[in-house]
């Protein structure tokens, strides 16, 4: 499970960083969400539930940032993707981009400590 969970974060980097660019990219014009950005958000949240199950099946502790940071984010995500008009693009980009910062934290640290 580990290596599914470092895989996903990956993906949850690479898919979030290129789906919040191009989300803020579009203008008002495009409404919908780049499918990239879907995707990304979906890796989130699998990875989310991925690591409570790793959270209840092991004694290593990466530190209770590891396991804040990525709820905050999906949450920041969630009310992003609420936005209504023409700055729903720009906020969803913003939270995706985001997301990738708190990855990359999740990762270093999970690799570190767990």
């Amino acid at each position: 499970m580990t290596r599914f969970h470092i895989l996903l974060g990956t993906a949850v980097l690479v898919l979030n960083g290129v789906g919040g660019g191009l989300a803020i990219a579009r203008g008002p014009e495009e409404p919908d969400l780049p499918a990239v950005a879907v995707w990304g958000h979906i890796a989130l949240a699998v990875q989310l539930a991925s690591g409570f199950f790793l959270f209840t099946s092991t004694s290593d502790d990466p530190g209770i940032l590891h396991y804040v940071l990525p709820g905050a984010s999906v949450a920041g995500i969630a009310l992003a993707r609420g936005v209504r008009g023409d700055g729903r693009n720009r906020a969803v980009g913003i939270a995706s981009l985001a997301a990738p910062a708190v990855a990359l934290f999740a990762l270093v640290s999970g690799l570190t400590r767990g």
